[in-house]
Parts: structure tokens; C-alpha cells; sequence
């Protein structure tokens, strides 16, 4: 691009227009300033990454120069290149969450399918927290293993989960109790155990209560947050 040029009347020198000329930066100094950094920080962006620095090279001793344009430029380019790690790493700690269908030991017929409402009840209350933290397998893909006879680590493998959710239902006296442990697949060792207990003749109501609590108990463990906390969608 032609440089354009100002001419002040006649025999004066043409003058560079000094809306095109970048403001340069003659001396370590004046860069080191320009950051807020020490001289010596600013030298070794140069030596490790590639800060734009030029120099004059004379006889005897050397010169330095910047143009605050490229430092500009720089300085951005920079800071996008150490935010991008931080945002791939959050991505990646999505985890893994199955529910396997809960096991019925009790012969009561009131009691028939009462489990299999429960593991529905809790997939649901798990698909309301956020999907980016926590993705929750379908029940459609746990409910063949509700009499495999694979173990945890089988099962983590095949739907390639972090941790599984597994528990039981029984009469207990006038009560249904239910069960729950959280397990660690890594290991396969518990990370917590909950339990509990209502009269079985409250049906749904129980279902949803105990679906409620499970999920934030759970989410409590697994996504707690130092800024926002664990929160579930209404």
C-alpha cells in the first residue's frame, strides 16, 4: 500500500501523514514498561516466545526497538493460547454415571416392579443436572443387566462409565427400605452408602422422594464446585 504523503506549501519536505506510523518502543526499557514487567521478563519472552523485538546493530553496541502494534497483537495471541488449555481440561472432566436397575428381594406382589419405577425415577432426577458436568447413561441400556451376572468392572467397561449407582429395595416390617451405594469403578470400592425407609402403601411418592435425595446426594460427591456449587435444574 502506498505510504501517503502531506505536502506543506511549496519547497517544504513531504511529511509522512502520522496516522499511519505505529508508536515505537526504543529501548528494553520502554517495552518492560509498556507490560508493567521487569526488563528481564521481557527478555526472555524474546529468548522463549517470540515477543517482536528488532534491533539496530552498530559497531560497537546494539540497539533495541518495538512497535506497540505487534506488542499489542502479541500480548492477545497470548493470552488465547494459555485460556484454550483451561477450557479443553473443563470439557474433559465430564463424567459417567450409571444407574443399574435396582434389585427387588422381597416375594410381596404389591412389591412387583416397585424397582423397576425406582431406577426410572432416579434416571430421570440424574437427567436434570447439568449434561455437560454429568452424563447419565439410558434405561434402556441398563436394564439388560439387571440379572447379568457381570461384575462392576464388566459393566463400567461395556458402557464405559466412571462410576455406578447400584441398590436394592426390601419390606421391612410395615416399611419398604431402600438401599443405595455409590461405587468408584477405578477401584470398585463404595464412595458413600444411603439407606432409607417408608411406608410401602406411599408408591410413587416414595419413588420420587428417594430419586430426589439419591441425585443430590450424588451430585454433591461428584460435581461439587468451589464457585457455584451443585445445582439441579427445575
Amino acid at each position: 500500500m502506498a505510504t501517503s504523503l502531506a505536502v506543506a506549501g511549496s519547497g517544504s519536505r513531504p511529511q509522512i501523514s502520522s496516522a499511519i506510523i505505529p508508536e515505537r518502543l526504543d529501548s528494553w526499557k520502554e517495552v518492560a514498561v509498556f507490560f508493567g514487567r521487569t526488563i528481564r521478563t521481557v527478555q526472555r519472552w524474546e529468548r522463549t516466545e517470540n515477543l517482536p523485538i528488532y534491533r539496530h546493530v552498530h559497531k560497537e553496541l546494539g540497539s533495541v526497538y518495538a512497535f506497540d502494534s505487534e506488542l499489542v497483537a502479541w500480548q492477545d495471541a497470548r493470552s488465547r493460547q494459555t485460556e484454550c488449555p483451561v477450557r479443553k481440561k473443563a470439557s474433559a472432566r465430564r463424567l459417567r454415571l450409571a444407574v443399574l436397575p435396582f434389585a427387588n428381594l422381597s416375594t410381596d406382589p404389591q412389591l412387583r416392579h416397585f424397582e423397576d419405577g425406582l431406577t426410572y425415577e432416579i434416571i430421570a432426577q440424574f437427567a436434570r443436572v447439568d449434561s455437560a458436568r454429568l452424563g447419565v447413561i439410558a434405561r434402556t441400556s441398563v436394564m439388560p443387566y439387571k440379572k447379568s451376572a457381570c461384575n462392576i468392572a464388566e459393566i463400567a467397561r461395556i458402557l464405559n462409565v466412571d462410576y455406578v449407582l447400584e441398590g436394592s429395595v426390601r419390606p421391612a416390617a410395615r416399611q419398604i427400605r431402600i438401599a443405595a451405594q455409590l461405587i468408584d469403578v477405578r477401584d470398585q470400592t463404595h464412595v458413600f452408602a444411603e439407606t432409607y425407609a417408608r411406608r410401602w402403601t406411599e408408591g410413587v411418592s416414595v419413588q420420587v422422594a428417594f430419586a430426589e435425595r439419591i441425585a443430590r446426594l450424588v451430585c454433591g460427591r461428584l460435581l461439587v464446585s468451589s464457585s457455584s456449587g451443585v445445582y439441579l435444574r427445575s
